[in-house]
């Protein structure tokens, strides 16, 4: 079996050379040569296009798979990810209210649209935490709360997108598939902010999580009061997920594919497995991006499309395997 250390460096590898090679792919293969000699056009869509759509993407899996990471560590199940309770939803109820109102609004370096699915998500974060705020210990309560919401968000997507107009239904479907296609170099800036504080936080607790994992009880006896560590990473990572549905819409899988991976080759201690899960979430939603961007060339499709295609026969895969 490959040891923790070497998987580790396996991992960085992997996603630092990704990080290195994925900007000169493409339609159409840029070569350094053309880049750093002058060729202005060639320079303008490494640096203007490419650079910035890799290094969101990769901050974006990044983040996705931490996210899954600690709402599974936390919610003790391994099908927790911020879809399965909710909060995704929350964002695409927002983003319909804001489509279908025909609203245009702007804040800084966010759009309208991003905004309203921002606080949709929150709105639905603080409303799971707060029917659950007294029964912290019960995850299934917890868990079903989070299912009933997002089975009544998408609901009322459904009903906006059966009465409204073609045109905003078709704005809001395009939006719900997850792309980073209309990234530019501002939301770099924000993400990486976001992405280095979270995981400090997450990097800080993850010793606690090893016992949190093992149930509230069992953290008590430990002496680790579980609401001092569900509390503040349930809404930290609640928050990272509001900004990346803000920004791209929903992308599926990521969260919920990369720890089941991770936790194969470096086991269940988290703090090694949030050092693996950021560099494979990562890497894998560059190359997602990547394949959405040449799989049906010249046409492009949303992210999210390609990470639910190989993501979900993935995930049965492990499953079956897991039961063998």
């Amino acid at each position: 079996m490959v040891s923790r250390r070497c998987s580790l460096l396996l991992l960085a590898i992997l996603s630092v050379s990704v990080l290195v090679i994925a900007p000169f792919l493409g339609l159409e293969n840029l070569s350094p040569r053309a880049i750093f000699d002058g060729d202005a056009g060639s320079a303008q869509i490494f640096w203007q296009l490419r650079v910035p759509r890799v290094l969101t993407a990769w901050l974006m899996g990044a983040m996705l798979a931490l996210s899954g990471l600690v709402f599974q560590a936390i919610l003790r199940t391994p099908l927790a990810e911020p879809f399965t309770l909710g909060i995704a939803s929350g964002g695409a109820l927002g983003a319909a209210i804001y489509i279908h109102l025909g609203l245009s609004l702007s804040l800084s370096l966010f759009s309208g649209l991003s905004l309203f699915a921002f606080m949709g998500a929150m709105v639905i974060t603080f409303a799971i935490y707060l029917l659950n705020r007294h029964a912290l210990e019960s995850i299934t309560r917890l868990v079903l709360v989070g299912v009933i919401f997002s089975f009544f968000c998408s609901s009322l997507v459904m009903v906006m997108q059966a009465v409204g107009r073609p045109q905003d239904s078709y704005r809001l479907m395009q939006w719900m598939m997850g792309s980073i296609s209309h990234v530019t170099v501002t939301e770099i800036l924000p993400l990486s902010i976001i992405m280095l504080i979270s995981t400090l936080i997450i990097a800080l607790l993850s010793p606690r999580l090893n016992v949190l994992s093992a149930g509230h009880i069992i953290a008590k006896t430990r002496g680790v009061e579980p609401k001092y560590v569900f509390i503040p990473l349930f809404i930290l990572v609640s928050l990272m997920m509001g900004v990346m549905i803000a920004i791209s819409g929903p992308i599926g899988f990521v969260g919920l594919v990369v720890p089941h991976v991770v936790r194969r080759f470096i086991g269940a201690d988290h703090r090694y497995l949030w050092i693996a899960a950021l560099l494979l979430g990562g890497a894998l939603l560059v190359i997602a991006d990547w394949m959405a961007r040449v799989l049906f060339a010249p046409a492009e499709l949303p992210v999210g499309v390609i990470t639910a295609l190989f993501g979900a026969p993935f995930f049965i895969f492990i499953l079956i395997k897991d039961k063998k």
